[in-house]
């Protein structure tokens, strides 16, 4: 036999496990991406079960599901809402009771004058100030006035108060009941609502992010596809950087990279080749102007995030300034 009894045992604290969203960003932003990438991918699912196996046609199916399902979880707008309807209810029947309240009083008092110390059975004074404040003390109450209702029926009924008014106490009482319940328990399992709306999400955040992963393994050496798999806005932790390499014929001038740079990232430019190479982040497809920077062969400079200009659009532009000899280059993303 245990020597703590049950009444001093001490009771163990269940802690509620939250989970947190793991993407920055809105729910809508990460819905729009999400599908944007799922739509990419049914077109690459071959290029990138080479690199993923899992990403079968079957996965990115199900995928199509889970991005369904977290759009359809109420967001927390729409919980807000219908708890502000439950809650208009709940005021709405609140206001019933201290309605009826006022016209059973108004023939109490026909019935027994003002001054009656009956009034009192009738909850006049500081019992309804109290009822008034929340609803299980205005249940109470109704519960009171109804016994002191029917106790006195022959008096209220002769000064014109109906059995059937009498009864309609409790049936606004009962609808009282009914809107706080329905209320209490919304209240009760809205954190359960918004909880499960943050699982849904990250199930799609993690899909996604898996996806873009072997986006950006199936397709390093091809800069227009790249892109496409790089939402790195939504994302908390620091994205694999992206190594973009290339040659550059002498004389040229090129877009090494159209897609994937923006002011959250940083560009790290490396001349691996003979020549000397000018270099600009532009909002235009091939501008290198006078005052662009020069790369000396074999040496690289990173532009910061703090560095970065802001733009409508990203363009890492390269020239060689060889007229005789191709130049390469190397060139890598960081978010």
């Amino acid at each position: 036999m245990s020597l703590i009894s049950k009444k001093s045992a001490p009771k163990k604290k269940r802690s509620r496990r939250v989970t947190k969203r793991k993407f920055r960003g809105s729910d809508a932003q990460l819905e729009e991406a999400s599908q944007t990438i799922h739509d990419i991918a049914v077109d690459d699912q071959a290029d990138l079960a080479a690199k993923d196996p899992e990403i079968t046609v079957t996965y990115l199916e199900g995928y199509q599901d889970d991005i369904n399902t977290a759009k359809d979880e109420p967001n927390n707008r729409a919980v807000d809402a219908e708890l502000k309807d439950k809650t208009a209810m709940v005021n709405g029947g609140m206001k019933a009771c201290m309605d009826k309240y006022d016209e059973v009083i108004y023939y109490a008092i026909l019935a027994f004058g003002k001054k009656s110390p009956k009034l009192r059975q009738f909850g006049q004074g500081a019992a309804f100030l109290k009822a008034r404040k929340s609803q299980p003390e205005m249940l109470k109450f109704m519960k009171l006035l109804s016994v002191a209702a029917n106790k006195f029926k022959v008096d209220l009924i002769a000064k014109g108060y109906s059995q059937a008014k009498i009864d309609a106490i409790l049936t606004i009482r009962e609808a009282l009941q009914d809107t706080d319940a329905d209320q209490d328990e919304f209240i009760a399992t809205r954190p359960e609502l918004s909880q499960q709306r943050v699982v849904e999400h990250n199930v799609v955040f993690d899909k996604m992010t898996k996806i873009m992963a072997a986006g950006r393994q199936a397709y390093k050496d091809n800069p227009a596809k790249l892109g496409e798999y790089f939402y790195d806005p939504l994302i908390h932790h620091r994205i694999p950087a992206v190594r973009v390499v290339g040659d550059i014929e002498k004389g040229a001038t090129i877009a090494a990279v159209s897609t994937g740079v923006s002011k959250d990232t940083s560009v790290t430019f490396k001349n691996t080749g003979s020549t000397s190479l000018k270099i600009s982040i532009d909002d235009a497809a091939g501008l290198v102007d006078d005052d662009s920077l020069i790369l000396l062969h074999h040496s690289q400079i990173t532009v910061r995030k703090s560095q970065m200009p802001d733009l409508t659009a990203y363009f890492v532009n390269l020239k060689n300034l060889s007229t005789s000899t191709d130049g390469s280059y190397e060139i890598i993303i960081r978010g």
